[in-house]
């Protein structure tokens, strides 16, 4: 019996096994071009199919899906001319499985994107029949300018998100006898599994080295995979401006935007996203920049990198931090910050440089607060020279003939005009101040304020030197400020806030002021604040370095869950972002008096803030509990006598009880409460009421 019900439960499961394999497998055969064909956006008979293109170009406009995708035999995946910034030319592909792309084939957009003149970054042209090259179009970085021997036309400005780019490359501008090149266009392609490059990925702007049209700026590339493999290439460069030097030249475009997300990256080949080049007296383009982000990592790194640029010298690259990432600038790179930058690291490599944009007569700031450590290799600089107070502009504005003051006082032959003394020894936070004669005196120098618990290497240069005079009868401008809060202070670079000289005869600018507050120092180098010399010499400035005091603390909602990317600063101080786990620290001098708070958006703190009256000893447990900007909800608890109204509260912050009848009209409900950071309650008789509707309001 036993082995009757054996025998039963046998055959049953091989009956199963035999009905399994008798099934026929499907199989879903791939969709091969062999010959040039165009998908348009609306097409959808090859969506959730395998593609496979060979030795012909496929063109694929819009959004389309995948099954996988291949590309061999030189084969070419592009999409059509999007002159005027057709958001339905573009590549943009998601595809469930896999993307080779083979020897020899590529994806191609280059020059696919604005026209000549065309786009939001779109290059000067020229407009004299005498000659002058078109300039550069911009994108991720600026155009270059064109030139001649009579006029110049100015490069295209920098645009468009670097994180998730998604715009065409902006048009070259047009020289007298030529017309401009079109920008790169759009590849956005993500991939649930592999991404193999061993060909190309390409949306460079367009550009040749012989007409005098200015080269179009680099497209836009954003590529997600779950692995990245290959040894190809994937590039978003700028156009050559070409021309013939000493007659008229174009300004290369600027280069493009590339950004990478991947589980794993094992890709060996290259990625650029460079300026175009020029020739004689026009420019190359800004690099563009290259974001990578691991979908492991809570940040990803940005690199700015002009590596390639024959050009004696290429356009800017303006950089905001929309996230804390580690930012490299490489060769050639001038990099200008368009805002406070918070960086988890930052590297200037040789040859590169950042600064910061300084409008017309209004003085500039440089400030970068970073989580680790902030490198200045030799042969790169961190500069704001000439970026401060215009001439004759300033606190300590140089007077007729009289050079500007800020930590010294500026040089001249009158007393009473030379630019006085201003600003803080300790906690210096202004630019220096213009030399005399708005037409003729120099600009005084930037100011810069750096902040890392950190090390601060400088082997090269970190300055804000004051400018020299433009013309005779000028006083020349007063060295800026630098303010740094740094763990350590490594290298044997220059930190320097210099008056400048003055060549003519005439007053020199004051030294500017430079506090450094380190807990370690092994810097070698050399830190001055000088005057300027010359017949009439500026006064020195003011060095000081000391150990800083630590501010730290958490930042937190009321139950307990971190703030991440809270800022927290006060003024004269370089802010600083909560990190994972809602901590922060910063540093800030001994002896500093101010206010602390922190703030992000649509989130109330409490405290409001904290203050600090000449703190000797660092400050730890300093934290702040977030709260939604709207009102906590309200909880009705009633009894037979009455109804309580009662909702949690946070410190020190304002809630207002109102009440309605008809959800129109609303008056204030007894006076205002302040937070205990336990639950206030308001408690309303039961009886003889009529029928109320209530609301809260909080405040800061």
């Amino acid at each position: 019996m036993n082995v009757s019900h054996s025998v039963a439960r046998l055959w049953r499961i091989c009956a199963a096994i035999f009905v399994f394999l008798a099934a026929p497998l499907q199989f879903v055969s791939a969709v091969t071009f062999s010959i040039s064909t165009n998908i348009g956006a609306g097409n959808i008979d090859f969506e959730a199919q395998p593609i496979i293109v060979s030795g012909c170009t496929l063109t694929v406009d819009g959004s389309h899906s995948f099954a996988s995708l291949v590309l061999t035999n030189s084969a070419v995946l592009t999409h059509s001319p999007a002159t005027n910034g057709d958001p339905a030319r573009h590549i943009e592909l998601a595809i469930s499985g896999d993307v080779r792309i083979l020897p020899g084939s590529r994806i191609d957009a280059n020059g696919l994107g604005y026209g000549p003149t065309n786009g939001p970054g779109a290059g000067s042209s020229a407009t004299s029949p005498s000659g002058g090259g078109g300039a550069g179009g911009g994108h991720g970085g600026d155009g270059g300018s064109g030139a001649s021997t009579y006029q110049q036309a100015f490069g295209g400005h920098a645009y468009a998100d670097l994180l998730a780019p998604a715009q065409p490359g902006s048009g070259g501008g047009n020289s007298f006898a030529y017309i401009g090149f079109a920008g790169g266009g759009v590849i956005w392609i993500s991939v649930s599994n592999t991404l193999q490059v061993d060909g190309a990925i390409t949306a460079n702007g367009g550009g040749n080295s012989v007409n005098s049209g200015g080269g179009g700026a680099g497209g836009s590339i954003r590529l997600a995979a779950g692995t990245l493999v290959g040894a190809g290439s994937i590039s978003a460069i700028g156009g050559q401006g070409g021309g013939s030097p000493g007659i008229s030249v174009a300004g290369g475009g600027g280069g493009g935007r590339v950004a990478l997300i991947y589980g794993t990256n094992l890709f060996s080949g290259t990625i650029s996203a460079r300026g175009g080049n020029a020739t004689g007296f026009a420019s190359g383009g800004g690099a563009g920049t290259i974001y990578t982000k691991s979908t492991n990592a809570v940040v990803g790194s940005l690199n700015v990198d002009n590596t390639g640029l024959s050009a004696g010298f290429g356009g800017n690259t303006p950089i905001s931090s929309p996230e804390p990432f580690a930012l490299t600038l490489g060769n050639l790179a001038f990099g200008y910050a368009s805002a406070p930058l918070n960086v988890s690291n930052l590297v200037v490599k040789t040859s590169a440089s950042l600064t910061t944009y300084s409008p017309f007569q209004i003085a500039s700031n440089l400030v970068v607060s970073a989580v680790g450590n902030v490198t200045i290799e030799s042969g790169g600089s961190i500069s704001c020279d000439g970026l401060g107070f215009a001439p004759g502009m300033g606190p300590g504005a140089g007077g007729a003939l009289c050079g500007g003051g800020h930590g010294g006082q500026g040089g001249g032959s009158f007393s009473f005009f030379r630019g006085v003394t201003n600003d803080s020894a300790i906690a210096p936070v202004l630019a220096g101040s213009g030399g005399g004669d708005a037409s003729k005196g120099g600009y005084g120098g930037g100011a810069i304020r750096i902040s890392t618990l950190g090390t601060l290497r400088v082997d090269g240069r970190l300055s804000v030197n004051g400018e020299e005079a433009f013309y005779s009868q000028g006083g020349s401008g007063a060295g800026g400020s630098v303010f740094l809060m740094v763990g350590t202070l490594a290298g044997s670079g220059t930190i320097s806030a210099k008056g400048a000289t003055n060549y003519y005869g005439y007053g020199a600018g004051g030294g500017g002021r430079i506090a450094i507050y380190r807990t370690n120092s092994t810097f070698t180098g050399t830190i001055t604040a000088a005057a300027g010399l010359g017949a009439y010499p500026g006064g020195a400035g003011t060095v000081i370095q000391v150990s800083p005091v630590l501010i730290s603390g958490t930042v937190q909602t009321t139950n307990g869950l971190p703030v991440v990317g809270a800022s927290v600063g006060a003024v004269g101080v370089v802010s600083t972002l909560t990190r994972a786990a809602g901590d922060y620290s910063l540093v800030v001098p001994s002896g500093w008096s101010g206010t602390l708070s922190a703030t992000k958006s649509g989130l109330i703190f409490s405290p409001a803030s904290r203050s600090y009256v000449t703190i000797a000893s660092d400050q730890t447990s300093q934290d702040f509990a977030g709260m939604p900007l709207s009102a906590p909800a309200l909880e009705l608890v009633s009894t037979n006598a009455a109804i309580r109204l009662q909702w949690p509260s946070l410190t020190n912050v304002q809630y207002m009880l109102q009440s309605s009848t008809n959800l129109v009209d609303w008056t204030n409900f007894g006076s205002v409460r302040t937070g205990t950071g336990n639950n206030l309650r308001t408690t309303i008789p039961a009886t003889n009421i009529a029928p109320q509707f209530f609301r809260l309001s909080a405040t800061n």
